[in-house]
């Protein structure tokens, strides 16, 4: 609301309008998807008081929200794999953040996405004139909701589940990050400057 020039109360009070109307009628089931990066404890507090029945976060951009009302009555879905860019995600990291959010008493958690992936190719499937290591690097649309799958299967059967796969990842991410011309200083550091973080492009 920062960016629109609007009180925020106003904002949240229209929106607990529409929500208590929309929430009044018994299907179909609400999930409001949030907007990128961290959003405002009281935004959360607000959609889960108001008998929302999941809400999305984007936790690859944003950090995980705390709650002062109950949200056992909710399902929090959090978007642990960055939608936006072609790389194959960290799925280490991912799942500690699907554990933290776990915490906060919610009804269920899932995982997902950080955004819609109409902004990645479709499959890495006959991509395989690219070099081995490099496609080991990478997670098409396909390749992504694979990762969402595994990160579901730690969340139900415990991360030792999905050992193989957070190893393998690792492997990945490490090789990447040590490849010569990956990373090159005369394009890292200006980006840097003007606060362009890897990942965003």
């Amino acid at each position: 609301s920062e960016n629109l020039g609007i009180d925020p109360e106003k904002i949240h009070a229209a929106l607990r309008l529409a929500y208590i109307s929309l929430t009044r009628v018994s299907t179909p089931r609400l999930f409001v998807l949030t907007s990128y990066g961290t959003i405002p404890d009281n935004a959360l507090n607000l959609l889960a008081s108001l008998g929302i029945d999941a809400i999305g976060f984007d936790l690859v951009k944003g950090e995980v929200p705390h709650a002062t009302v109950s949200l056992a009555e909710t399902t929090l879905v959090a978007g642990v794999i960055d939608g936006h860019n072609i790389w194959r995600g960290d799925l280490g990291a991912a799942f500690e953040k699907l554990e933290a959010l776990s915490t906060l008493g919610a009804a269920a958690v899932s995982a997902s996405t950080s955004t819609s992936l109409f902004h990645v190719p479709h499959t890495l499937k006959g991509e395989e004139h690219l070099d081995a290591g490099l496609r080991s690097w990478l997670a098409f649309a396909d390749e992504k909701v694979a990762q969402i799958v595994t990160l579901a299967k730690g969340l139900t059967d415990g991360r030792d589940s999905i050992a193989a796969d957070i190893a393998a990842a690792d492997a990945a991410l490490a090789d990447r990050a040590s490849a010569d011309g990956v990373r090159v200083d005369a394009v890292t550091e200006p980006a840097s400057r003007a606060g362009i973080q890897e990942g965003d492009v």
